[in-house]
């Protein structure tokens, strides 16, 4: 049955290509408006091909390098929060070491905001307010989150439009389009005249 369809679709196809030869065969400027209109496509093809899987590629490596940033921060946040969590444990846990904990999520946490807040993180840090920076690496963590969905990756029919707007994309619809109004032009010119 699909060999008999096939079989079907393939004299389909036939039959409609020896029509073309023959309708373009009739005049000279038939011929040149197929030879360029096939030339346009087969040089886009050419082209367009391997610029957009250039772009495809361009912006995969992209997304995955913010992704990478993205992961790599966040590892930073937590490994923060625990040493804060370890320093507020200790305690009551490890009193020989709360000292030692705390000591290190002083560090972590300088390291992290020193450069965001240094007022704020040496008032914090002077105070040994080990809740609040809880609290702000908390809401560094939360701010991620919904960075990451504002920075979410284009979906596909934003990809197609930015392909379709390009000017690459307009500059040979153009070039397409004014060579079949020449060779429209000119078979009008051949028939009238």
């Amino acid at each position: 049955m699909e060999f008999k369809s096939l079989y079907e679709n393939a004299n389909f196809c036939i039959d409609r290509f020896k029509l073309i030869i023959r309708w373009t065969a009739s005049s000279k400027q038939r011929v040149l408006g197929v030879l360029l209109a096939i030339g346009f496509f087969l040089i886009s093809i050419e082209l367009g091909g391997p610029l957009y899987l250039l772009y495809q590629s361009e912006a995969e490596a992209k997304a995955h390098m913010e992704r990478l940033n993205e992961k790599s921060k966040m590892a930073e946040y937590e490994l923060t929060l625990d040493a804060i969590d370890a320093c507020l444990k200790s305690k009551i846990n490890e009193p020989l070491l709360h000292e030692w904990y705390c000591r290190s999520a002083s560090e972590q946490y300088r390291r992290l905001n020193a450069p965001r807040l240094p007022a704020r993180v040496n008032e914090v840090i002077e105070k040994h307010a080990y809740l609040a920076m809880h609290i702000d690496v908390k809401h560094y963590i939360r701010s991620m989150e919904v960075s990451s969905i504002i920075n979410e990756p284009e979906t596909a029919n934003e990809k197609i439009i930015k392909v379709i707007t390009s000017k690459t994309f307009l500059a040979g619809w153009v070039i397409f389009s004014i060579s079949i109004v020449f060779s429209f032009l000119s078979l009008m010119k051949k028939k009238g005249g």
